[in-house]
């Protein structure tokens, strides 16, 4: 792929490969999704079929290993960081999209949840088979709630 900053990337314990979506190169924000296999040192463009999530920096990526998918939450359009010490922040994201890693879809999930934001923490809690969401940054500044997805 490109040279970038920003991109959402996660580990695959399944399938063995690392999966990036987005970024910042030196002009634009990135849409494209890329695999990365490690032991082969092997990059791997992702083309999958239907709707797409809107190019973005600054989102959030896990892998459900039940499931076998990535989620994707968030981000930011606009390139931009957080602007310092606070303030408005323009652009972000409240979308949540799922990747299945066998069919190569993405989907959006239709579900309420965090509001808009970039760069927040994400993880997934296998004894609860969910995906945890803590902070990140809005539209009015810092944000220190944590918001929980189960499957």
């Amino acid at each position: 792929p490109a040279a970038r900053s920003q991109a959402s990337a996660v580990y695959a314990s399944r399938d063995g490969l690392v999966y990036m979506f987005g970024g910042l190169p030196d002009t634009g924000v990135l849409g494209d999704m890329w695999s990365y296999e490690p032991a082969t040192a092997v990059w791997t463009e992702i083309r999958p079929s239907g709707p797409l999530p809107s190019p973005r920096v600054g989102g959030c990526l896990v892998y459900d290993p039940v499931n076998e998918t990535l989620v994707l939450f968030g981000g930011t359009g606009s390139g931009a960081r957080p602007p310092a010490g606070g303030g408005q922040y323009e652009g972000v994201m409240g979308d949540t999209w799922i990747y299945d890693t066998k069919s190569n879809v993405w989907t959006e999930l239709a579900a309420s949840g965090p509001s808009p934001r970039a760069y927040a923490a994400m993880a997934y809690d296998p004894e609860s088979d969910s995906v945890v969401l803590f902070g990140g940054y809005g539209s009015d500044g810092p944000l220190g709630a944590t918001w929980e997805l189960s499957f």
